[in-house]
């Protein structure tokens, strides 16, 4: 590891560590803020063994999500994307350079990346510039980088909402856990003695697009008596990069792809 690039390290693993004091305080505030609410329609004909019907599931967001961890999350964004910053700044010292008017560009296109976004790194040694060309930062060719450099930009007005959209966020009866909350279908299937031949998952449910208090449908067709598990997440509503993206698998995926790019000049 470069000596010079310490700094950029820890302020990576600062970064996570945050994102993981983040993500139980969005299960913290998730146990209370969503609630499930099953309407039923009774079939005595029904073939299920252990129940006489099936159920709508539908998915309540009862509270905002809290100012503390839009702020947080638009926080470690910003990090995340001024490490990069302080890495190009690090390649320009290296090179004897001033850092002034040095960034690490991250551009709208291939075209302003060619133009403007090289100015940017034109102190930074030529294989440095290049290994940056190859990395093609720019939004069509890194949709993740992005990603980061939007949600960077935008923080001070990045809305976040709530979601059932992260891996593993829906549980049937005993055993079943789903790992794509994708629309769903069952067919002639049986689960924990229930015949969840009608059951169809809806995928993930935007309620962030709906008031609060108002239910957005989740699941029909649940056998009554089934057990049905949720586990609500918080995602981001915009930029519109990274709308319905959960919150803490992206900043994840932030920080590894921050991570990668410091070690190409380590």
């Amino acid at each position: 590891m470069g000596n010079d690039l310490v700094e950029l390290r820890e302020r990576i693993q600062f970064a996570r560590d945050e994102t993981k004091a983040l993500k139980s305080e969005i299960e913290g505030w998730a146990r209370t803020a969503f609630a499930l609410r099953p309407t039923f329609t009774i079939d005595a004909g029904a073939p299920n063994t252990t129940s006489a019907g099936t159920a709508k599931i539908y998915a309540v967001q009862t509270a905002e999500v809290p100012t503390s961890i839009r702020a947080k999350a638009g926080v470690i964004a910003n990090e995340l994307r001024s490490i990069l910053d302080g890495l190009a700044c690090q390649l320009a010292t290296r090179n004897s350079r001033s850092t002034r008017n040095v960034y690490f560009p991250i551009s709208k296109s291939k075209a302003i990346f060619e133009s403007d976004g090289v100015r940017k790194i034109k102190d930074l040694s030529k294989a440095d510039q290049q290994t940056i060309v190859d990395l093609k930062p720019y939004r069509e060719a890194s949709p993740l980088l992005f990603g980061l450099h939007e949600a960077d930009r935008t923080r001070k007005h990045t809305r976040l909402m709530g979601c059932a959209g992260a891996p593993g966020s829906i549980v049937l009866g005993n055993a079943i856990r789903l790992t794509d909350t994708s629309h769903t279908d069952f067919k002639s299937v049986i689960i924990d003695g229930f015949d969840a031949s009608n059951l169809h998952i809806r995928g993930a449910p935007d309620l962030g697009s709906a008031p609060l208090g108002i239910p957005v449908l989740l699941a029909t067709g649940v056998p009554v008596g089934m057990p049905f598990g949720w586990s609500p997440s918080v995602a981001y509503q915009e930029p519109q990069e990274l709308a319905r993206e959960e919150v803490i698998t992206t900043l994840q995926r932030f920080a590894d792809t921050v991570e990668a790019i410091v070690a190409k000049f380590e």
